[in-house]
Parts: C-alpha cells; structure tokens; sequence
C-alpha cells in the first residue's frame, strides 16, 4: 500500500462471524508493517463498518445516542486509550453520506452543544489521521505486523470462472506489458497501448473490491443477475484485452527474430529458466515442415539437437519438452533445412491404475477415483496420507454459511468410475472419467525428467447442485490431505506481496479458516521435508 502511495488505512472489519483482532484499545490506531518493512498508520474498527449506525446510534433519537455515546467514551478511558481523539466509522453496504443527513446531524449538534469535550466532528478518515499525525507525529504509535483478512477470502471463490480469468489475468498482463515495451523499442512505430492497460489494472481492481465477483446477501434474484453479469462482463473484458495485448506481443517478438527458415519460438516470461512442456497443433507443425528431402526431427536451433517427441492421446497436437529456456527470453525450434519433418502417432490408451517417472509414482482407486498414493521415489516418501478422513483428490461439498464461516462439510457420492493410462516419451497420464458426478474428469499427468505431479480436475455445471436465494452456493472442494505429519507442521502461501507463514505471520485473534491463495502455497513437515501446491 505504502509503494503504490497509500498513507492510511480504515479497517472496518466485520466480527460478527469472529475474527476481531487481539490489539489493546490503547492501539486501536497503530502503524501496520508490511513484509517490506513499510508502514502504513492504520484504525481498525472492532465494531464493524457500521458501528456508527448500530454501537454509537448516531441516527437514533437523542437519549439512547448520547447514552451510547459515552459508554463509548467510558470504554475507550478505561481502556487506557492515550489520545484526544477517535473514529466512528458510519456507513453501510453501497450506502453514502446521506445516512447522517437529518437525524444524524441534529444529533451531533444537540451534543456538542452540552458537551465542551469531546466534541462530535463529521469529517473524513484522512482528516482524522491528519490531526493525529499532527498532534502526535508518525512514529508515537505501536508498530503491528501481520495478516489479518482472512475469513471472507471464500467470497470471492462463489464465482470460479470469474476468479480463475482474474487469476489468469493478473499473472500474464505484467508480461505483456514487458513484451509491449520491447515491441516499441524495438519498432518506434508501435505505440505502447497505456490506456488499454490501465483499464484492465482498474476492471481487475474493481473485481478484487468486497463485492467483486458478485453479490449475494439479502438481494433479489433479478439483483443478483445483474450484478453477476457486470462482473463477469469486467472480468471476461480483462481477460480478452490481456490475451490480445500478450499475443500482439509475442508476435512482434518473434517478427524481430531472424532466421534462414520457419522456426517455433519458445518464449520464457519467467525470471528464472525453465524446463517445460510445449504443445504444437499439427496445423502449427505443418507450417514449420519444409517438403522434400530426407525424414528429420525437430531441433533445437541453437544446439543442434534433436528433440523428442509425442503424439497427444486426441491426436491434436505434439509434445515436446523446451529445455532451460533463459530467463526472459527464448529459444527457437525448426527443423534443418532441405528435410522433410516426420510427426509420431497419437499416444495409445490402456487400461490402468498406475503411472510413474523417475521422480514419483502415482496410483489410483479404481472403484472412487480418489488419489491412493503419490510416491515420491527420489526421497523414498509417501506424500498422502491414507489415514486422513477425507480421501486424496475427493471432492467435499459445502454450502455459504458452512465454507465461510462454520467449516462443517460433506463429501459428493462419485458413481460410476472409468480410468485408464496413456504414456509415451514425454509425459504419462492418469484419466479418471466420472458417469455422473461433478467432476466430469480429472486427468493426472507426470512429465518425463519434471518432477512435478500435475492434477487437472474438470467440473460440469450442469452437474452441480442447484443454490437457492437461501443456501446462496455450494462451495466445492478438492480434498489433498498431504502425509506431512500433524505435530510441527508449517507451511505458507502466497499472497499478493509475499508468503506469509500460517498463524506465525498474522494478527493474533483474526480469522483465517480458508485462504484463497494466488498461485501457491508451500507445506512443510517438522522434519524439513516440503511440497509446494500451485
């Protein structure tokens, strides 16, 4: 917050459900640390957003609102609160100034008028910290570290398809805004398209607002509609312009690179090499194919090197994997020239319940479908933990009030189970189809010299329970007890700046039943032994 210039924050924190931090009232202002060691001077307002309206009444008649008033007033005294002066938050959901209107303001008046101190001010939240800064300057607060904005993190997760664009987004528009500065570097004539980005950063902001991925409480169906289509409207418009603007510049990167015949460019955003699986549409590869001449193999352009490849088991496309592709960077793909390219057939699908490389070995139920083992063979180490109450992979079910706050679930019964295994030199995969279940499929594929366990489980609409206005969702989830032992235990996620470490990096007393992760999240045994899930 402190980086992108926000000095100060109103946390309006809403702990009727729990959650409400464990800071003395004598720091109900304090200055928040972030993991930069910035500081950003905070209030956090134990009574929610509303406790002017509801706690302090400042919309009620007189008598109860001066009488709520200096219970207050009493409790911050007792409490051993050291300054002049307070904040009363009033507002509500999408309410506006207009709740003090009236009612509001004669109240206020009438007390100032009986009361030489404390007085009543109607103002914003910026001049609140302006007269604190002032009267106390910046460092006479208590310094706070940690998270605490966990407990309505599974809001946002009502709307998957919305959250998975969103997600998708906010990872690949940071490189196609470097692609788009090197495109018009290199080519003067290409303008960099600024206003296009800045309207995607504001639709992704927007969406991550409190009633971002849609409404849901106490409104009409007709309301709720209308809500879930201007999100989904904003998201889906993000989205589009990130994979246009990601494309153009992948196009322009690629017209800047100058080669002797057609060759595939493999190119790596990332700030670290990487190793990993390209897919190549045959109509792609017929492109590259040059006629004539003898049989030879796709290579790679700068070493020589033949690569290996593989037919996808929906004879699609190829496979192959793009080694130690440079940080930022690329690396080209063709075959030699005056040769003829020769594509492998479709992998072969067989019955099986099993799957393996050199670094993990993968079993399934055949009955369920659920995960039985993942074993890791470089450290000789079982990684599900079969006596967990909840199967590997199993799905869990459970409505609004339960996924947000109470955390009971339920598992989905799985019907009838079809799996069977396909493999060849590049990758091998587990496909488990489900007759009538949620999930439609889930497809586990193990990369040849990756050791990396990938699970895809593809979920069916229309075979998902119908939510009514009172259930408001079903929350569904994918169950991964990991053997990683109870005692010692720790881990961290990744959150929007850093990974912070469960109950060690947070605000004592706040709720964090669920977390919504961004792209991943880090387990650890009391030994040291780790799994990173993303």
């Amino acid at each position: 917050l402190r980086k992108s210039g926000v000095r100060n924050l109103v946390a309006g924190i809403n702990t009727t459900f729990g959650g409400r931090p464990d800071i003395p009232i004598s720091d109900y202002i304090f200055n928040w640390q972030g993991v930069d060691g910035s500081k950003v001077l905070t209030w956090v307002s134990v009574k929610s957003y509303a406790e002017g309206l509801f706690y302090w009444g400042f919309t009620h008649n007189y008598p109860d609102m001066a009488d709520a008033t200096q219970q207050f007033i009493d409790a911050y005294e007792n409490g051993g609160y050291p300054y002049d002066a307070v904040i009363a938050l009033i507002g509500f959901d999408n309410d506006g100034p207009g709740a003090m209107i009236g009612n509001g303001l004669n109240n206020v008046a009438q007390w100032n008028a009986e009361h030489t101190w404390p007085q009543i001010v109607v103002a914003t939240p910026s001049q609140f910290f302006d007269h604190m800064r002032q009267q106390y300057g910046e460092d006479a607060f208590t310094t706070y570290s940690g998270d605490w904005s966990g407990l309505w993190e599974n809001n946002d997760m009502r709307y998957p398809v919305t959250i998975a664009q969103n997600r998708w987004t906010k990872n690949a528009l940071p490189q196609a805004e470097t692609l788009s500065a090197v495109r018009a570097g290199l080519n003067g004539t290409a303008a960099y398209p600024q206003s296009l980005f800045r309207r995607t950063y504001r639709d992704l902001i927007i969406q991550d607002e409190h009633s971002g991925p849609g409404g849901g409480f106490e409104l009409t169906a007709a309301e709720i509609e209308t809500n879930d289509v201007w999100f989904f409207d904003r998201s889906t418009r993000a989205y589009d312009t990130t994979q246009a603007l990601l494309r153009r510049g992948l196009t322009g990167l690629a017209q800047n690179i100058q080669t002797p015949q057609p060759a595939l460019v493999v190119y790596n955003g990332l700030s670290w090499p990487r190793t990993d699986r390209v897919t190549l549409p045959y109509a792609q590869w017929q492109e590259l194919a040059a006629p004539g001449g003898s049989r030879a193999p796709l290579i790679d352009l700068e070493t020589g090197q033949p690569v290996t490849l593989q037919g996808s088991a929906d004879g699609q496309s190829l496979l192959f994997l793009a080694q130690n592709v440079p940080a930022f960077g690329y690396r080209l793909y063709g075959f030699a020239p005056d040769t003829e390219a020769t594509a492998p057939p479709p992998t072969s699908i067989r019955a099986g319940n099993e799957i393996e490389n050199n670094a993990y070995r993968i079993t399934v139920d055949e009955a369920t479908g659920n995960i039985l083992s993942i074993y890791d063979k470089v450290n000789g180490r079982e990684l599900v933990d079969d006596s967990a109450e909840m199967g590997f992979n199993q799905l869990l079910r459970a409505d609004q009030g339960n996924a947000v706050v109470w955390g009971d679930w339920e598992p989905v019964p799985t019907g009838a189970v079809t799996v069977t295994v396909s493999g060849g030199p590049v990758q091998s995969e587990l496909t488990i189809v489900h007759a009538a279940f949620p999930i439609s499929e889930t497809v586990i594929t193990l990369l040849n010299d990756v050791p990396r366990v990938e699970i895809r489980n593809t979920i069916d609409h229309d075979r998902t329970d119908y939510a009514d206005q009172e259930t408001l969702a079903w929350y569904y989830y994918a169950a991964m007890p990991f053997a990683l032992g109870e005692s010692g235990f720790t881990g961290r996620f990744q959150g929007p700046n850093g990974w912070p470490s469960p109950q060690v990096d947070w605000i004592a007393g706040t709720s964090h039943n669920s977390r919504v992760i961004r792209d991943g999240s880090y387990l650890r045994a009391a030994d040291g032994f780790g799994v990173t899930v993303a």
